[in-house]
């Protein structure tokens, strides 16, 4: 009896032991998955520190680690963008703040596409971010912001030479002017469509905007 009891309670105790190696074992396990967890979310706290002190590249490889995992947030790809920017990478600065755009639907989300935008410009890629308005305009049912896509395409058209394509989209946002009055000023818009007019030498037409 007695040989029986000690070997019963050596194997409660081999039990014992086992459930506490096993219990401490997923404690360490969620101890280091914790720790994961947090750095990788630190890391775009990480990479704007390295874009303060200008190391862009450390930036880019730092984001890029973070971009594996979910969630996958349009803050760190428009951060990445900016640093590959800085770093000459245009293509890959585009990709991100396309991205981003995707995958923002706060304020924001215009200032991606718009910086896409500005990259093909200095880029002098024109046709490509023509494309990329009217594909935007085209696909948008949010009057706000096909207005703004289109006001932005006026500029831009502006900027490049393209006077009168800028000149069609003002006289169009014009009269959308009357259904939009808080987005769409027409003041503004009827100063900015002087300066096509004097640029293209319909001096009185322009007098007549700047008096609106």
């Amino acid at each position: 009896m007695t040989i029986l009891y000690d070997n019963i309670h050596l194997k409660r105790v081999v039990r014992n032991n086992m459930e506490i190696k096993n219990r401490s074992i997923i404690v360490v396990v969620l101890l280091i998955t914790f720790f994961i967890v947090v750095a990788i979310y630190s890391l775009p706290h990480f990479a704007q520190k390295t874009i303060q002190n200008n190391d862009y590249g450390k930036a880019v490889r730092i984001l890029t680690v973070r971009n594996l995992f979910p969630p996958h947030k349009p803050y760190n790809y428009s951060l990445r963008a900016f640093a590959n920017y800085k770093l000459n990478n245009y293509e890959d600065a585009i990709e991100d703040f396309d991205r981003a755009y995707r995958l923002e639907n706060d304020e924001y989300k215009m200032m991606n596409f718009d910086n896409k935008i500005y990259i093909k410009y200095i880029q002098k890629n024109y046709e490509s971010a023509i494309k990329d308005f009217d594909t935007e305009i085209e696909k948008t049912s949010d009057s706000y912001i096909k207005d703004s896509l289109m006001w932005d395409k006026a500029q831009f058209l502006y900027n490049i030479g393209d006077l009168n394509g800028a000149l069609d989209i003002y006289n169009q946002l014009l009269i959308n002017s009357n259904e939009d009055g808080i987005y769409l000023l027409k003041s503004r818009l009827y100063y900015e469509r002087a300066q096509i007019l004097l640029a293209t030498g319909r001096y009185k037409e322009a007098r007549q905007d700047m008096t609106n």
